[in-house]
């Protein structure tokens, strides 16, 4: 692929995805980076820029939108405007013949797409994705309502402010004016902000409804001898799309609204106040869904235990079951699919880096790591006290014991002890929790 649009001859054997339609009248082979619906051309990136003096209110697609161009394939890779020809089991992407030079050289697995796709279209998981997908949809479409009713009460709680102030306002000499104007200023900054962030939401749920109808729509359309390839290619993109709406979704605030907190001795001090009260962003946090899983397998001999928990960067979960002295891997559904037996009672764990957890028994820590889906021991090292805690911070360990926190390299490097208790362990406890609340914030 030319990099950068390079311009050749026509005669040049170089063959694009998307061709400049103005350089091919010019008998120039040159590789479009963008797409006008409004002209129907194909755009390099030195034609775009004449197209955009030209034509200012013409909207142009890049490369990242791609799906809104004329001839949209979900066979062509997003990044190179290759064919998809392989999947990276290592990393679960698709990839193209650039992808797999580039990127994916030295990884163990790579599947044929044909092969993964071969009886596809039979399994469940296809023929329920439109229902998924409308599904996530709807949920789009919730949230969209809400925030457009977040939108009113915001302004709402803006003329309230407005009329509070202007209240307090009556009640106070000349000497307010210049308070007013400091009050009111801040409170627009905010409603500037508050107001940008629910437009972006919106914005972002139509342009996720949009992906999702447009890609629903192709997949349904495909046809030809290669359907079961290309509608499993289809299936992977669509799962995709719908894992970052799931977690655009989930993560969303609602309810953005403004308070005045007001300063009741704002009469008697007023001269020593620098504006009427702070405006503060109220959140409204709501829970999307719960539900329980069982984390019992039929190696278990007693009831399950969860002593300690953490989340791995590609969303699997581990967990340390302290009666059945064994670590857990639960997939992104909360399916035990790994486990790693430690015969012997497992006190606590933590996350560390990448994929690596920590694992504290007795006087033994544990590191262990997830590959190719498998929980499996990097090392381990002894400790000279009972470990009844361990967190994790910038490269270092802190091991709780009821003498209190003992601080370790990841090698097991012994460092110094940093807090002495009375042996309630109420200080490890609360040291302990305060690191692993920085981590997550």
């Amino acid at each position: 692929m030319a990099a950068g649009g390079a311009s050749f001859y026509k005669g040049s054997d170089l063959i694009h995805d998307y061709s400049c339609s103005t350089c091919e009248e010019n008998d120039m082979n040159t590789e479009a980076q963008h797409f006008c619906p409004q002209c129907e051309h194909y755009l390099c990136d030195k034609c775009v820029k004449l197209h955009g003096g030209y034509f200012k209110k013409h909207v142009v697609y890049g490369r990242g939108d791609i799906q809104k161009w004329a001839g949209f394939s979900m066979d062509i890779c997003d990044q190179h405007g290759n064919k998809l020809e392989v999947h990276c089991d290592d990393h679960q992407e698709l990839c193209c013949s650039v992808c797999v030079a580039l990127n994916h050289r030295i990884c163990s697995s790579i599947s044929h797409l044909p092969d993964l796709a071969r009886g596809f279209l039979e399994t469940a998981e296809f023929k329920q994705l439109p229902a998924v997908v409308d599904k996530m949809r709807s949920r789009l479409d919730e949230l969209k309502n809400v925030r457009t009713k977040d939108q009113d009460s915001l302004i709402d709680s803006y003329k309230n402010i407005i009329a509070e102030v202007k209240a307090l306002r009556k009640n106070i000499n000349t000497i307010l004016d210049q308070l007013e104007r400091k009050t009111v200023e801040q409170l627009d900054r905010m409603m500037k902000d508050l107001e940008k962030s629910i437009k972006d939401d919106l914005e972002t749920c139509a342009q996720m409804d949009h992906q999702l109808k447009t890609m629903i729509e192709k997949l349904q359309q495909i046809t030809g001898k290669n359907k079961e390839t290309s509608s499993y290619t289809g299936y992977i993109k669509c799962q995709s799309k719908l894992s970052e709406a799931t977690c655009f979704v989930q993560e969303i605030r609602h309810n953005d609204v403004m308070k005045l907190k007001s300063d009741e001795s704002v009469v008697p001090f007023l001269r020593n106040l620098k504006n009427l009260g702070d405006i503060e962003k109220i959140h409204v946090y709501k829970t999307q869904s719960s539900a329980q899983y069982s984390i019992k397998i039929k190696e278990d001999s007693d009831v399950c235990v969860i002593v300690g928990i953490c989340e791995l960067p590609g969303g699997e979960v581990v967990i340390a079951d302290g009666r059945n002295h064994r670590v857990k891997l639960l997939n992104q559904k909360y399916r035990v699919t790994d486990h790693y037996d430690l015969h012997c009672n497992v006190m606590h764990l933590c996350y560390i880096t990448g994929n690596d957890v920590a694992v504290t028994i007795l006087n033994v820590i544990h590191i262990l790591t997830l590959t190719r889906g498998k929980l499996k021991a990097v090392r381990k090292f002894t400790i000279g006290h009972i470990s009844w805690s361990i967190a994790h911070n910038q490269g270092q360990l802190f091991v709780g014991s009821n003498g209190g926190i003992n601080l370790y390299t990841l090698k097991g490097k012994f460092v110094k002890k940093i807090n002495e208790t009375d042996g309630s362990g109420l200080l490890v406890i609360i040291v302990l929790f305060l690191l692993m609340w920085r981590d997550f914030m």
